[in-house]
């Protein structure tokens, strides 16, 4: 098995992760295994590439100004 060092670990950071453990009903050792794995686990997304995607499913679209629409609400 595999040991990790992480020297000079902010002692805040430690304390979050403990609590987030106990709220999860691990021991640090487990939240921090399982924290790790799903890390490495998750697809990379390229967020240009997301950008890209989402302005071509609204391309030809007409929108409205967001700015336009809350003055009309807040006059209503």
């Amino acid at each position: 098995m595999t040991q990790l060092v992480l020297p000079d670990l902010n002692p805040i950071a430690i304390e979050k992760l403990k609590a987030r453990a106990q709220r999860h009903g691990y021991s640090l050792e487990e939240e921090l295994k399982s924290i790790l794995e799903q890390g490495v686990s998750e697809e990379v997304v390229d967020p240009l590439a997301v950008v890209l995607q989402i302005r071509q499913q609204l391309a030809g679209r007409k929108h409205s100004d967001s700015g336009v629409l809350q003055r009309e609400e807040r006059e209503l």
